[in-house]
């Protein structure tokens, strides 16, 4: 019989070891993980996983929470079947593309609200606040195969002073996850970008981690 493959979620803190024993778990019990994603923050770890597993999915979700019982590990799971990779391909073609302005309330609600706007789905996200006031979204978006990559980009950067905000330009997606990508080091925009409100000097300039 096939194995049946899940998206399994899990969030709590970030805590040494607790990616060590749920993978250990999986294995035990027979199954395999494929992709894995890791974001922290603040102290607390979000985890994403693409497991193949004999177990029924309900019988995947008990043994990761009595795996965290008894380990005493604050952990909330969540298993879903995974969508076959035929249909997620369906969303179109990637890009990735940055957005920056001043850091303000409503930022990120705006790009996303423009974004949305000319049907493109964030499927990839790293943002935060770099310096004193300037704010920065590296995003990746699927741009529908019925729609113009030239047209959106125009209307985008048509469209951008709305939010207000600054865009760079939509190139193909990287290969390497959307965490690596966010090495904001680039000299065109170190100087379009960190000197945008003067208030990061050169030795502030550091790589835009993702946590």
């Amino acid at each position: 019989m096939p194995d049946y493959e899940y998206i399994v979620g899990m969030f709590g803190k970030d805590l040494t070891g607790t990616l060590a024993e749920v993978a250990r778990r999986i294995s035990d019990d027979g199954g395999n993980l494929g992709k894995c994603q890791s974001l922290r923050m603040r102290g607390y770890q979000g985890v994403i996983l693409e497991v193949s597993t004999p177990l029924m999915r309900k019988r995947l979700r008990e043994r990761l929470l009595s795996l965290a019982k008894e380990h005493d590990l604050p952990l909330e799971v969540q298993v879903e079947f995974a969508i076959p990779e035929e249909v997620s391909r369906l969303r179109g073609q990637q890009y990735d593309v940055c957005v920056w302005g001043e850091e303000r309330r409503g930022f990120v609600a705006g790009v996303a609200e423009l974004l949305t706007r000319h049907k493109l789905n964030i499927s990839g996200l790293d943002a935060g606040a770099v310096g004193e006031r300037t704010y920065v979204m590296q995003l990746r978006v699927d741009l529908p195969e019925t729609s113009s990559k030239a047209e959106v980009e125009t209307a985008l950067r048509s469209e951008i002073h709305e939010v207000p905000a600054q865009i760079g330009p939509m190139e193909p997606a990287s290969a390497t996850l959307i965490g690596s990508i966010a090495q904001i080091r680039d000299v065109r925009l170190k100087q379009s970008l960190f000197h945008l409100d003067g208030a990061v000097a050169d030795a502030s300039s550091l790589p835009y981690g993702t946590g």
